[in-house]
Parts: structure tokens; sequence; C-alpha cells
């Protein structure tokens, strides 16, 4: 006894992430990429097979879980 309750260490703790992410989190990004598209479209194939640009073939699931992995240890460093 004589600590700070659990819930009050928590909750400083998840206000402090949000705080940091707030930026990422609440702001909506817009990014041009026809210059990529163009690219794309003349790539040799075997250059298209090493140089990923057509993401209708990402694996969302996956990319969301690396990301959201990759951003808890860039926040607990």
């Amino acid at each position: 006894m004589g600590g700070r309750p659990i819930l009050i260490r928590l909750h400083k703790s998840v206000w402090n992430s949000l705080n940091t992410l707030e930026k990422f989190i609440f702001t909506e990004w817009h990014y041009s990429n026809k210059h990529t598209m163009a690219l794309g479209k003349n790539i040799l194939a075997q250059d298209q097979e090493r140089f990923f640009l057509d993401i209708a073939e990402l694996n969302w699931d996956e990319y969301f879980e690396n990301t959201i992995m990759g951003m808890l240890i860039f926040v607990c460093e």
C-alpha cells in the first residue's frame, strides 16, 4: 500500500501515448502518386517483381499489424 494506484499509472501512460501520437491520429494525409503510377506502367517485368508498386495486392491486415508494432516499438523506446 501507499503506492500509486494501478489505474492512475495506466491513465498517465495512455495519456502520454495519445499526446505523442496526436498529430498522426487526427491528421488526414493526402499524397499524389501520379509519378509512381507512371513509373509502374513503364517499368520492366523483371523490375516489377523486385519493386512492389501495385498496392491492390497488398495484404492490408499484415501491413497494419506491422505498422502498429513498429509504432509501439518506436514510442516505447
